[in-house]
């Protein structure tokens, strides 16, 4: 949506998105999904994965698990 307006004589246009940010899912024909839901399913899988490869180094799982919590926690906080 494109807004004109004037301010200090000076013309000037306000561009705003009406629509939010969405991505087609490949695995699911026709359905849409905002960032957020993007995002959620990538830290799903890869969640998924880490526990996957670190299933013998505790360690590694660990850390790699809070990296994906922190990303979490800063998108629940983003929205």
């Amino acid at each position: 949506m494109i807004r004109s307006y004037e301010k200090n004589g000076v013309g000037c246009q306000l561009v705003t998105m009406t629509t939010p940010l969405s991505i087609k899912n490949p695995h699911v024909k026709d359905e849409v999904m905002d960032i957020h839901q993007l995002i959620s399913l990538i830290l799903s899988h890869l969640k998924q994965y880490v526990q996957e490869q670190s299933a013998t180094n505790k360690e590694t799982f660990q850390e790699k698990n809070m990296v994906c919590l922190l990303v979490e926690k800063r998108m629940s906080m983003a929205r």
